[in-house]
């Protein structure tokens, strides 16, 4: 069972590396970043999780969020990707 922890990302936020947890939240993102990442609306993600094409271990790559930029709030289920970009 996917155990979701409450996180909401108010400020600007910078890092590399892998993320494997899965959360909810809620997020101003710079569209203009480089994201290898999908974002999913909750309940897409619930049937996503439900026929198993997605999993919480799922490890995610994450190179840059940021609070400031396009303005735009997105409420994110999970932030979670199983590829890195094509090559």
């Amino acid at each position: 069972m996917a155990d979701f922890q409450s996180c909401e990302l108010l400020s600007q936020i910078s890092f590399r590396g892998f993320l494997e947890i899965v959360y909810t939240a809620k997020l101003h993102y710079d569209k203009d970043s480089d994201l290898l990442i999908q974002f999913f609306g909750s309940s897409v993600m619930d049937n996503q999780i439900e026929r198993g094409e997605v999993k919480p271990s799922d490890r995610i790559t994450i190179d840059k969020i940021a609070s400031k930029g396009s303005g735009r709030t997105y409420y994110l289920f999970v932030l979670l990707s199983r590829t890195t970009k094509d090559e």
